[in-house]
C-alpha cells in the first residue's frame, strides 16, 4: 500500500467516525487534501475505499496477532486472549452503526467482515491445544466457541451496546473474551 493509499485510509477512518457510510468522496478528497480526480484514481469508488479499509485493518490485526503467536515469555492462555482482543489500526472508525450501515449499503464489504472474521483460526486453535495438553483449559468445542465469539463480534457493532454500556470498543473485547476464556479455564 502507498504512503498516499494509507494517508486516504486514515482521513476515510475519521470520517466514518463523524458521518458514518454518508461520507462523501468529495468531503474525503477534501479531507486528505488532494483532487476529487487523484482520489478516484486511487479509489474507483467509496466502497472500494472502505473495502480496502477493512482489508487493511484485517492485516494490522494480523500483524499484532503474529507477534503474540510469537512471544514466547506470554502462556498459551494468554496468548489466545491477547490475540482475540486486537484492535486493527483504524478501530476507531468502526462504531455500533458501521455494521449497521455497512449491511444495508455495502453487503459484499459486510460480508467481507464475517468472512475474515470467521478465516485463519488454525494457529489460535494450535494454541488452544498446547493449553488443553498442559492443563490449562479444560476441553471444550473449538468451533463452537469461534462461532461464539466471530457472532458475538458482529452482535456488538450491530447493536448500540458500546455506546449503552459506555465502554470502548478495547474494553468490549477484553470484557468478552474475559466472560468466554474464564469459562473454559479449569
Amino acid at each position: 500500500m502507498t504512503q498516499q493509499e494509507k494517508k486516504i485510509l486514515r482521513f476515510a477512518a475519521y470520517e466514518i467516525r463523524e458521518k458514518g457510510l454518508s461520507f462523501t468522496m468529495s468531503d474525503l478528497s477534501t479531507r486528505a487534501g488532494i483532487s476529487k480526480k487523484t482520489l478516484y484514481e486511487i479509489f474507483r469508488k467509496k466502497e472500494d475505499v472502505v473495502m480496502k479499509l477493512i482489508i487493511e485493518s484485517h492485516g494490522s490485526i494480523r500483524e499484532q496477532q503474529n507477534i503474540l503467536y510469537d512471544d514466547h515469555s506470554l502462556t498459551a492462555v494468554e496468548k489466545i486472549k491477547r490475540i482475540l482482543t486486537v484492535v486493527p489500526e483504524f478501530h476507531f472508525a468502526f462504531n455500533y452503526t458501521f455494521l449497521i450501515e455497512l449491511k444495508k449499503k455495502y453487503p459484499a464489504v459486510y460480508n467481507k467482515v464475517n468472512e475474515l472474521l470467521k478465516f485463519d483460526w488454525d494457529r489460535t486453535f494450535e494454541l488452544m491445544n498446547e493449553a488443553l495438553n498442559k492443563k490449562q483449559i479444560k476441553r471444550f468445542n473449538k468451533i463452537l466457541f469461534k462461532e461464539m465469539y466471530c457472532s458475538t463480534i458482529m452482535s456488538v457493532h450491530d447493536m448500540k451496546l458500546l455506546s449503552d454500556l459506555n465502554m470502548t470498543y478495547e474494553q468490549t473485547l477484553t470484557e468478552i473474551i474475559d466472560i468466554m476464556i474464564e469459562g473454559i479455564l479449569l
